[in-house]
């Protein structure tokens, strides 16, 4: 979305983020899992209502 096109044209080429664009839903949590499992932060950008933000929230009780 618009979001991570905003995203990808301000980050350095050389950049170490891990990105995982979610366009689908339900929310591929497995995705989300094996992506958590491999960093120290996660943050969450999205255009408009915190849709995906709440759904990661739910799948990890917070």
């Amino acid at each position: 979305g618009l979001a991570e096109n905003y995203l990808r044209e301000n980050l350095e080429a050389d950049h170490d983020l891990s990105i995982l664009s979610i366009r689908q839903y339900p929310l591929p949590a497995g995705k989300v899992r094996e992506l958590v499992e491999h960093v120290d932060e996660l943050l969450v950008i999205e255009d408009g209502y915190p849709l995906v933000e709440n759904m990661v929230r739910g799948l990890f009780g917070l």
